[in-house]
């Protein structure tokens, strides 16, 4: 870890904060001597409304399960979600909660060395697309995935086959209607990768090289079940460094082809009105 402050903080790059909300968080883990402290946030427009999250319900329980393994069961629910703040400011008090969303929540440094850092086998399967990857062979790589639909292409680069393809029922959490789409294990080759978003009112596009990677199976099938072994699966280098990606991350999907067709990618951006953003290491 980098960090030398006392505190390490975790927030999300879209999350929009109010004056003075670092110093309360810092007065909140001083004065309560917390290992972790998260604040209020709201949900939708307008902003700083709703309330998303202010901790866990009282209702909530962590238990040991019955069966001996020592495994704990947690049931979530969420302390006054989707009350408007105005309506039940008397409620909004601090207290102590069994879990923190990655919206935001402030660390004390000391605390994470000691419990160790984030298991990278622990995911949200809420929250997949862009949201995990570990080092594997020297190199970070992207696990991708696809919870919608996926060409078999894919699996066995040949346009009139399916061959390397499966279909499985999508997990009823998300889908409750029974039904399913290909899935596979994605070949390993070179790929150019683009993704959109809107900042400022306007279009951009960030245009990429990469390259998918091809993994032992004891690894791609560890990382595939820890994530949704329902959904395609591809582990990508993204041609940039972790850190550098999460520095501009400012859009969840990411687009994948196979092949260099970089320059066609960046001229039919522009074509289109898009502003273009190159991310890639330096020649």
């Amino acid at each position: 870890m980098r960090a030398t402050s006392a505190h390490v903080l975790f927030i999300e790059n879209d999350v929009v904060v109010q004056a003075g909300w670092l110093d309360a968080l810092l007065r909140c883990a001083d004065e309560t001597r917390a290992d972790v402290v998260a604040p209020l946030t709201c949900e939708g427009r307008p902003l700083h409304t709703v309330i998303h999250y202010v901790g866990t319900a009282d209702t909530n329980q962590a238990t040991f399960g019955a069966d001996g393994t020592g495994l704990r069961d947690y049931h979530e629910a969420f302390h006054l979600q989707g009350c408007e703040r105005t309506a039940v400011a008397d409620q909004l008090r601090r207290r102590r909660t069994l879990a923190c969303e990655m919206h935001c929540f402030m660390v004390r440094r000391a605390f994470l060395e000691q419990i160790g850092y984030f298991d990278p086998m622990i995911v949200s399967k809420e929250y997949l697309d862009f949201s995990w990857g570990a080092e594997h062979a020297g190199r970070f790589l992207w696990v991708l995935l696809n919870s919608g639909s996926c060409g078999a292409y894919a699996f066995n680069h040949d346009p009139d086959s399916l061959s390397g393809a499966h279909s499985y029922r999508q997990p009823a959490l998300y889908f409750p209607t029974p039904g399913g789409t290909l899935a596979g294990e994605s070949l390993p080759g070179k790929m150019t990768w683009a993704r959109a978003y809107i900042r400022g009112g306007e279009l951009w596009m960030d245009i990429g090289r990469g390259e998918v990677a091809k993994l032992p199976p004891s690894v791609r099938d560890q990382w595939w079940e820890g994530t949704t072994r329902q959904w395609p699966f591809m582990a990508a280098d993204m041609g940039i460094s972790r850190d550098t990606l999460m520095a501009h991350y400012l859009s969840n999907h990411v687009a994948v082809a196979y092949g260099d067709i970089f320059d066609e990618m960046v001229a039919l951006s522009q074509e289109l009105g898009f502003k273009v953003r190159i991310l890639g290491k330096a020649a």
